[in-house]
C-alpha cells in the first residue's frame, strides 16, 4: 500500500471482503413483513422467554409501541411488558417516552449503529478496505451512469424514473450507507489501537515508578 494510495493493490486483498449483510443484529428484516404480527408469526419461537419475545417484538416495531401493544404481540401480561421494556430502557436498547397517551417505547437506533461498527471494527483491517473500496467503485459507477452525485438528486430531478433507476437508486442508498459505516469502523478501529499504545505506555512508566 503506497502513501498516496490508501487502498491496498490487487495482489494485497484477501480472498473475501467482509458481509455487510451478517453485520445486522437481528436474525429478520421488519421491511420483509407487512406489519409487526406477520413477522412475529414468521420468527417466533416457544422456547424464548418472555423478555426475548418482549425485546423481539420492540426492535423489530416501526412505530413507539404502548406496554399494552407489546404485551399482547409478546404474549405476556402488560405488567411484563412494562417490567421488560423498562429494563431494556435502562440498558439502553430501548428509548422510553411519556406521550399524552401514556408512556410508549421503541428500539434506540443509536444503539444499534454502534453495535454495527463494533462489530465491524472487529473484522481484519485489509477486508474492510477491500470493501470500502469496490463501495466507492459502485458508487462511483452510478454517479457516471445517472449523472448526478447522489441518489436523492436523482429523484429530484425531471428525468422520468424506470425500474431499473430506482433499483439502483435502491443499491445506491445501501452503498451509502454501508461506505459510511465501514469509514467509521476503520477510524473506531484505528482509535481503538491508539489508545491501547498509550495505555501499555502509562503501564510501563507505572511499572518504572513501583520499581523505584
Amino acid at each position: 500500500m503506497s502513501d498516496s494510495n490508501p487502498f491496498p493493490e490487487d495482489d494485497e486483498l484477501p480472498d473475501e471482503a467482509p458481509d455487510l449483510t451478517g453485520i445486522d443484529p437481528f436474525e429478520e428484516d421488519p421491511s420483509d413483513y407487512g406489519d409487526i404480527n406477520e413477522f412475529v408469526e414468521a420468527d417466533w419461537s416457544e422456547s424464548k422467554t418472555a423478555r426475548q419475545r418482549v425485546k423481539d417484538v420492540i426492535v423489530r416495531a416501526t412505530k413507539p409501541r404502548s406496554a399494552a401493544e407489546v404485551a399482547d404481540l409478546a404474549d405476556v401480561s402488560p405488567p411484563t411488558a412494562r417490567d421488560e421494556l423498562n429494563a431494556l430502557a435502562e440498558e439502553g436498547t430501548v428509548r422510553a417516552e411519556s406521550t399524552d397517551g401514556g408512556r410508549v417505547y421503541q428500539r434506540d437506533p443509536d444503539w444499534y449503529r454502534i453495535k454495527r461498527i463494533r462489530e465491524l471494527s472487529e473484522k481484519p483491517q485489509r477486508a474492510l478496505e477491500t470493501t470500502l473500496r469496490q463501495l466507492e467503485e459502485e458508487i462511483e459507477e452510478y454517479k457516471d451512469t445517472h449523472g448526478v452525485d447522489d441518489p436523492e438528486e436523482l429523484i429530484l430531478s425531471d428525468e422520468s424514473l424506470d425500474d431499473e433507476a430506482w433499483e439502483d437508486i435502491s443499491h445506491w442508498r445501501t452503498a451509502s450507507v454501508d461506505r459510511e459505516y465501514l469509514r467509521i469502523a476503520l477510524q473506531y478501529a484505528s482509535l481503538a489501537e491508539s489508545e491501547e499504545v498509550i495505555f501499555d505506555d502509562d503501564s510501563g512508566e507505572d511499572k518504572e515508578l513501583n520499581s523505584a
